[in-house]
């Protein structure tokens, strides 16, 4: 397993049951015996936070940390200080302890409710929530104004409701339909019943509302949009769909570009602005489908920093949850976190 800050490090954990431990035959070292003076719980870390901490998922989706199950498949980190880019790693393990919690508010609202020595990403290295300037709690530690690394604020992923669905079949089915994509056309085909024989979903309406515009971003990315090289972006020959959009994207605050297609005269072509944060964001607002689509693997993270506003003692113990990833660390809330080796 890694630790975040020993890259190129590699630790092996050995399942002893003796202190003098017998060296294997063939093994190349000039000893014959090793000590291991330290037995005992392996899982004794205190880095620690609240259970309902939303957990970036390797599909894009997040979930509370305390649901997490070993072998979940989440995005961790690789890189060296603050320039880093997501990689998709696995839960190795997953434990709850009780310890006095603190809140950490951050400048966009972000509460982020963790123990004292949890460490996050910030951009001069991993700080612990608490500590001291002088004496024995000296350490590295939160302080407001500190900037965290992350992707951004998580949003919440929208309820399937009837307006959803019908913005979803709209934008899938006037872009392509069934055509490509397994994933959309199992959606689709969920959907449908809840209309009957009408198919006036196929039509925008005049003045939409956010449920619907939520469904439509999804199912015309699904169709005709994809996410390569930074970039978020779909192309689209209807100027009535691009039209509505580009007027959904505008709705939820995403900044965009819209352009023509040289090579296709009537087709347009709308790019996502911000960086990955907002692609997240996007992902988030929207919920599409196709799972291929929403991968981030290789973005690179750190222009979303938010600074911290306050930290808090909470003036009680909470049961408090950590895991162990394949990268050493993960994404709770939208920002980097040490986990335990």
């Amino acid at each position: 397993m890694r630790s975040p800050e020993f890259d190129g490090v590699t630790f092996h954990e050995v399942h002893a049951r003796s202190v003098l431990n017998k060296v294997p035959a063939g093994s190349g070292v000039p000893f014959n015996w090793t000590v291991n003076p330290y037995r005992g719980c392996s899982h004794a870390c205190t880095y620690c936070l609240e259970g309902g901490t939303r957990i970036l998922m390797a599909d894009g989706r997040t979930k509370a940390l305390s649901d997490l199950e070993v072998g979940d498949d989440i995005y961790g980190t690789r890189g060296h200080g603050a320039s880093r880019r997501l990689v998709p790693t696995k839960v190795l393990a997953h434990w709850t302890t009780l310890r006095a919690a603190y809140r950490v508010t951050l400048e966009d609202g972000t509460r982020l409710v963790a123990g004292g020595d949890h460490r996050f990403l910030t951009a001069k290295g991993w700080k612990h929530v608490t500590g001291s300037k002088f004496g024995a709690a000296q350490r590295p530690h939160l302080e407001p104004g500190t900037e965290l690394i992350g992707v951004g604020r998580f949003e919440p992923t929208p309820d399937e409701t009837l307006g959803y669905r019908a913005g979803y079949l709209c934008g899938m089915l006037r872009s392509g339909g069934f055509a490509a994509e397994p994933d959309a056309a199992t959606r689709a085909l969920r959907y449908l019943p809840d209309f009957g024989a009408s198919v006036g979903f196929l039509k925008v309406p005049p003045d939409p509302d956010a449920h619907w515009q939520r469904g439509f971003l999804a199912g015309v990315f699904d169709l005709a949009g994809g996410y390569g090289r930074g970039v978020l972006a779909v192309a689209h020959d209807e100027p009535e769909i691009a039209d509505a959009f580009t007027a959904a994207l505008a709705r939820f605050g995403f900044a965009h570009q819209l352009d023509e297609v040289p090579k296709f005269p009537t087709r347009q072509e709308i790019r996502l602005l911000g960086g990955v944060g907002e692609v997240l964001r996007f992902l988030h607002v929207s919920n599409p489908a196709v799972t291929w689509k929403r991968s981030l693997e290789g973005a690179v993270i750190g222009a979303s920093r938010r600074r911290v506003e306050a930290i808090e003692p909470l003036g009680l113990q909470l049961p408090l949850f950590d895991i162990t990833t394949g990268t050493g660390d993960f994404v709770a809330d939208g920002m980097v976190s040490h986990n335990c080796l």
